[in-house]
């Protein structure tokens, strides 16, 4: 139905994966969509392992998002990175702001961390995608973390960000599009 209304790429988040870190009976679905479409799939949730990373590239995934194993493990987002060409991975980077300071969730929103998400790009500047989620706006219909995504353009205009969370309107991806 995606397709037939001139859909071109969608986005899927396992949250069951992202909770547990185990895959799940959704990788199944996840392939049966890739293989009956045209549509670009981006997939997040639960990649660990660069197995996993594989099995999605092998289905036909056109990126991955990387989240609680990427900020667990620098070492394990950086193989990413060096295993695949850096469009195929984006950093799924979603936090909460204290203080006008963003800081990383992991575990599908479900632990906080003490990492500010501007030193661990500064650590990372093999990163050349990222998915950036303002969870303390997401679903509120309050609008976008303009601040935050500005912000991180200006540290890091290399990076490629798509910017996430409060969106309700036409009017809050203007303002996104607008700013970024």
């Amino acid at each position: 139905m995606f397709e037939d209304h001139g859909i071109k790429k969608v986005h899927i988040v396992d949250l069951d994966a992202a909770k547990s870190g185990l895959s799940t009976s959704n990788t199944k679905l996840i392939k049966n969509i890739a293989s009956s479409t045209n549509i670009e799939i981006q997939v997040g949730g639960g990649i660990r392992s660069i197995d996993k990373a594989n099995e999605f590239y092998d289905i036909g995934v056109s990126k991955i998002i990387i989240g609680t194993a990427g900020i667990e493990s620098a070492e394990f987002l950086t193989n990413l990175l060096t295993t695949f060409n850096s469009e195929f991975v984006i950093a799924g980077l979603d936090f909460n702001v204290k203080n006008k300071i963003p800081y990383l969730a992991i575990n599908g929103w479900t632990k906080s961390t003490s990492i500010n998400l501007y030193t661990f790009l500064e650590s990372l500047p093999e990163i050349k995608n990222i998915l950036a989620t303002d969870i303390s706006v997401d679903g509120t219909m309050e609008g976008p973390n303009i601040f935050i995504y500005k912000e991180i353009l200006d540290r890091f205009p290399d990076i490629n960000l798509i910017g996430s969370g409060g969106v309700s309107c036409i009017k809050d991806i203007n303002n996104l599009k607008s700013y970024l």
